[in-house]
């Protein structure tokens, strides 16, 4: 069974180049997964990478699983922000002695994944902004979803590595694919709150194929944003050429000026010779630019 819907495909490929591209201008060192819908788009954007990207290194892949704070989250939420309507105010109450510390479990347990994280940043000395990306994600007040959340513990990593909690805030940016159609068809398996990988020849098979799809995807969007490049480096050496040779021939028209002696308007010849100095110093600098257009 494939992945995506065939009449989906061109949304799918649109929506992730639309973030890769995002992604791309802050040149991470480090690209974190949410576990499991998002981990699979890992093969797309290593295959991508390399060929829309190919003279930079591609980012390290890193996932991150925040089921169990979202469990304790709603948890806690559902017994403390919403008493029940009906005369069952007893077993509310129960509830509520019963999850007393539910807050307290899960800054334990986000601490503690928190710390995991920060030695992954540390081992591959992650230095840069930090890109999450989920594949659906939604934003509730009261009940934290999965971006959120894997926000909140690598923010939560970046104050244990040192940094204050308004630097390690910018420092994580978070992208939602807005795409919802690898539900039960991940490669990684859920059990209760635990990950795994295939298991069997049926569930290995599947893995396989899915892998493959991810693979495919990747490479035609790596094929589609390399040819966009292209163009978008073209158009730029066009205008910095054509930048270039109106510069430099306003330079050859004030020496001429200087040289016949002509004068134009009140201009004299000192002021026609800083124009043409500013001129000079604009045209070497349109030739750099346009030589590191070229190189690209």
């Amino acid at each position: 069974m494939a992945i995506f819907p065939e009449n989906a495909h061109e949304e799918v490929i649109n929506k992730i180049i639309s973030v890769l591209k995002k992604i791309h201008n802050h040149h991470p060192e480090a690209i974190f997964l949410t576990q499991t819908s998002a981990t699979g788009y890992g093969f797309v954007i290593k295959e991508a990478w390399k060929k829309a990207y190919s003279n930079e290194k591609v980012p390290k892949i890193l996932t991150i699983d925040v089921k169990e704070l979202k469990d304790l989250s709603r948890r806690y939420n559902e017994i403390y922000d919403f008493p029940p309507d009906g005369n069952d105010l007893e077993g509310w109450e129960k509830q509520r002695k019963k999850l007393k510390g539910a807050k307290d479990l899960y800054e334990q347990k986000r601490d503690k994944l928190a710390e995991r994280v920060k030695q992954k940043l540390v081992e591959y000395n992650i230095n840069s902004i930090i890109p999450i990306i989920d594949e659906f994600s939604i934003y509730l007040p009261r009940f934290p979803h999965t971006l959120p959340l894997a926000k909140e513990v690598i923010k939560t990593a970046l104050e244990h590595k040192g940094y204050d909690s308004k630097s390690a805030r910018e420092k994580v940016i978070d992208y939602n694919l807005d795409l919802d159609y690898t539900h039960e068809k991940g490669i990684w398996k859920r059990e209760g709150n635990k990950v795994r990988m295939a298991q069997g020849t049926k569930e290995i098979t599947e893995t396989k194929q899915r892998i493959a799809e991810y693979k495919t995807i990747g490479k035609e969007i790596g094929d589609k944003l390399h040819v966009e490049l292209e163009k978008n480096k073209k158009l730029e050496q066009r205008i910095l050429g054509f930048t270039n040779i109106f510069v430099w021939c306003g330079i050859l028209f004030f020496l001429s000026i200087n040289f016949t002696g002509n004068v134009i308007g009140n201009m004299t010849n000192f002021n026609s010779n800083i124009l043409v100095a500013v001129l000079i110093v604009l045209g070497l600098m349109g030739i750099f630019f346009w030589m590191r257009a070229k190189k690209k």
